[in-house]
């Protein structure tokens, strides 16, 4: 089976955080609604705390640092373009 690598941008268009939602509110594959992002929200602050004291071994983060670790992940755009000519562009 392959697994494409998990998006890092244009977060608030997910559904569930991870690829099986286990990171997404109880019970772990509750789909996220659109446009609700609030939940998402909440749920990627639990998992930057999760990842801060789990993966980095790190003291737990506090409030503002969460805040903007969650703000930062959600800043990051990314668009994808397609050109059907196959030239070059001019820019």
């Amino acid at each position: 089976m392959y697994r494409r690598p998990l998006p890092a941008t244009n977060l608030e268009f997910l559904s569930t955080l991870m690829w099986d939602g286990r990171e997404s509110t109880p019970p772990g594959t509750q789909k996220i609604t659109y446009p609700d992002t609030g939940q998402l929200l909440a749920d990627l602050a639990h998992h930057a705390k999760d990842a801060t004291t789990g993966y980095a071994q790190g003291a737990a983060p506090t409030p503002a640092q969460i805040q903007d670790i969650v703000s930062f992940e959600t800043a990051l755009r990314t668009a994808q373009a397609f050109d059907y000519s196959g030239r070059p562009s001019d820019g």
